[in-house]
């Protein structure tokens, strides 16, 4: 499946250092942190035999600057870029098909809740909210 740089967040570090910290491991750019823009909050549920738990919080970045030329890396080993208007979404996760072409035609952030089934691929639900609220990160 396609997908951008990312990862964990260290115990010590702000969801923009470890957003500069993973571009910089995955694609070996440097990322000016103050051009990022938070523009979706997505929280993952998976099925755990009592309903669903929420299993991941994850936070998604535009970024306006960087150096240096993105390369490959051995974390993300395909790198492509794509018009907007012709982003293969079929060949990304589920979750992405739902929220991203929505927030890419309005450029309103979201918050968005996805709800995976027993095969924990398949998206059984969501739920989206605008505006993204501060209280995300």
């Amino acid at each position: 499946r396609l997908t951008g740089p990312g990862g964990r967040r260290e115990e010590d570090e702000t969801v923009l250092e470890c957003l500069a910290r993973e571009v910089w491991e995955e694609v070996n750019a440097a990322i000016d942190i103050s051009t990022a823009h938070h523009f979706a909050s997505v929280r993952y549920y998976y099925p755990d035999g009592h309903g669903h738990t929420a299993r991941w919080l994850v936070h998604f970045f535009e970024v306006g600057k960087w150096q240096g030329e993105p390369q490959p890396s051995k974390e993300l080993a395909d790198l492509a870029w794509f018009p907007l208007f012709a982003l293969p979404y079929v060949q990304m996760s589920v979750d992405l098909q739902f929220w991203l072409p929505a927030y890419l035609r309005d450029h309103e952030p979201v918050e968005v809740e996805i709800r995976y089934g027993d095969d924990q691929l398949s998206h059984v639900a969501h739920h989206s909210s605008r505006p993204l609220t501060t209280s995300a990160l």
